[in-house]
């Protein structure tokens, strides 16, 4: 590892960066926060671009109302957003009074709202509108906070057939949210008209971009990998805080070209952040518990049942293999991508949804998105 300072990327995304030679190369590396970069010689970013991903909101819906697809919405931490939802209704009705029970995203909870704006637009791509007696009422958050019911059932209203119709709630992201796969706020819209009753089931799906909490990734040098040989690949976080019960959860991705081979452990050392000339060896706060996944692609450790004391500003390395391919291509920002998240005993006065009997403080450190 070379003495030269570390210099520490804005919005913390952990990248390796890789080089190769004799033809490839896999370049300078950054950390989830910045990341590992590689280069490869014949005999040494990954992004995660899953930003605005819509997904299918439609489940078993009946009575000529369906949940439609919307896009992702990006959550602000310790911030109110609007979310919205749509549902289209396919046949003309009278008495229409819908309810409306909704599920918040991971993270989140419903802040007070005795109300729900809503628009309409002809099916399936006419311009939005407002129309009186459509707004969702009677708006009452409980479950502390988890669950917001609406009910139109004492203000029925008439509906014209093939109508599409938005509805926006505001949802509360704690500071400490933790952007979870596949996060969605759920919604089930149900009633009853003279024509019958109906429901549809769906979702608005939701990120959290970002990271948070005192651990930052730290740019590193780019490394030469090997065709055909296994290199080791070294990335760096900063803590500012010191934490007791410290467990770091980290998943890494392969640089093209590469997979990891089996290992259960990945070595570490620290030094005195910003830039201390020494690294000594921790072997207390070596990774553990390491799986290889996705036909080599993925690798993670888990130290959550393992949490150790860590002193304030101090960097930590850590050091893992990647395997490369005899006839791996030398790709232009090719980096080896980390997630370093996890929990300690320290700070929030509000706990994180899988604290137990102390408060905890969450950490993360991605790649940008």
């Amino acid at each position: 590892m070379s003495k030269k300072k570390l210099s520490q990327r804005a919005g913390a995304a952990a990248l390796a960066t890789a080089t190769v030679v004799s033809g490839l190369a896999f370049g300078p590396g950054a950390v989830a926060a910045p990341a590992s970069s590689v280069s490869v010689t014949s005999p040494a970013s990954t992004s995660d671009a899953s930003v605005g991903e819509t997904r299918q909101a439609t489940t078993n819906d009946f009575g000529s109302v369906s949940a439609l697809e919307v896009p992702s919405v990006e959550l602000k931490r310790g911030e109110v957003s609007d979310v919205t939802f749509v549902v289209r209704n396919s046949e003309a009705k009278t008495g229409f009074a819908p309810r409306v029970v909704l599920t918040a995203p991971e993270g989140t909870t419903f802040p007070e709202q005795a109300t729900a704006s809503a628009r309409y637009r002809a099916a399936p791509d006419g311009f939005w509108g407002t129309g009186a007696g459509l707004d969702l009422s009677n708006g009452v958050v409980s479950d502390g906070g988890r669950t917001l019911t609406f009910d139109n059932s004492a203000a029925p209203v008439n509906i014209s057939a093939d109508r599409d119709y938005e509805y926006t709630v505001k949802v509360q992201t704690t500071a400490d949210a933790l952007d979870v796969s596949a996060n969605t706020m759920r919604f089930v819209y149900s009633g009853t008209s003279a024509q019958g009753a109906f429901e549809a089931t769906g979702g608005a799906p939701v990120s959290i971009p970002g990271d948070f909490g005192s651990v930052s990734a730290l740019e590193v040098p780019s490394i030469e990998l090997v065709r055909g040989a296994v290199t080791d690949v070294k990335f760096v976080v900063r803590n500012t805080q010191a934490h007791t019960i410290f467990a770091p959860k980290v998943v890494l991705t392969a640089p093209e070209g590469t997979t990891f081979p089996e290992q259960a452990t990945a070595t570490s050392r620290y030094r005195d952040a910003p830039d201390g000339e020494i690294w000594g060896r921790w072997d207390e706060n070596v990774l553990r518990n390491g799986v290889v996944s996705d036909d080599g692609r993925t690798l993670t450790f888990d130290n959550t049942g393992q949490g150790i004391s860590v002193g304030a500003n101090r960097d930590y390395e850590y050091t893992v293999k990647v395997e490369t391919a005899a006839d791996a291509f030398d790709v232009s920002g090719n980096e080896m991508g980390f997630v370093f998240s996890g929990v300690s005993a320290q700070g929030n006065s509000v706990p994180s949804p899988r604290s137990r009997s102390r408060p905890r403080s969450w950490f993360v450190v991605r790649p940008p998105m």
